[in-house]
């Protein structure tokens, strides 16, 4: 059994010793043998330089999503790589969620210690999105009241992040 094979694989190496690359190489065995895509979940800041990886080792099926949320709803993430933050994962997680295979797609995770702590909003929408994407036979029934309670969690992390906006926007002295 490879590496790959498995369920869930954690990567722990010091910086510059080539999690990423090594993140790449698992999917694309995964993609080969499996036909998955990736969704690859990050600090914005890497946004970019994860695209640059991924052009350097021949992939161009990549979509950065990002932007503000009328740029995101233009965005098609029909592509082999979708690259997002954090935030963005959480703000739009009924889309991701219903337009993404959970079933057919490796979730990568750079900066894990986003979503070490079990209470976060960071590891509780992670583990919604990961443990949704297992319950393989469901009757309609249980896929619809899903349905319901993803898009409430989408809804609820939306107000969050609308009142931690407000709240540092009046912090700054605007309205």
């Amino acid at each position: 059994k490879s590496f790959a094979d498995e369920f869930r694989v954690g990567i722990y190496a010091d910086v510059g010793t080539g999690k990423t690359i090594m993140a790449i190489a698992l999917h694309k065995y995964k993609r080969a043998s499996r036909g998955s895509r990736a969704l690859v979940i990050m600090p914005p800041i890497l946004l970019h330089q994860w695209a640059a990886t991924l052009r350097k080792t021949g992939e161009d099926s990549i979509v950065i999503y990002a932007g503000t949320p009328a740029q995101r709803k233009a965005l098609s993430l029909d592509a082999e790589w979708i690259l997002v933050a954090m935030e963005i994962f959480k703000l739009d997680f009924e889309r991701i969620y219903t337009e993404l295979d959970p079933h057919r797609l490796t979730v990568i995770v750079d900066e894990a210690v986003s979503i070490k702590n079990p209470e976060s909003e960071n590891h509780k929408s992670l583990h919604d999105f990961i443990f949704h994407s297992l319950l393989l036979a469901q009757s309609r029934r249980k896929r619809k009241a899903q349905k319901k309670a993803v898009k409430e969690k989408s809804q609820k992390l939306s107000a969050t992040a609308e009142s931690k906006k407000a709240a540092l926007l009046k912090a700054l002295g605007g309205k």
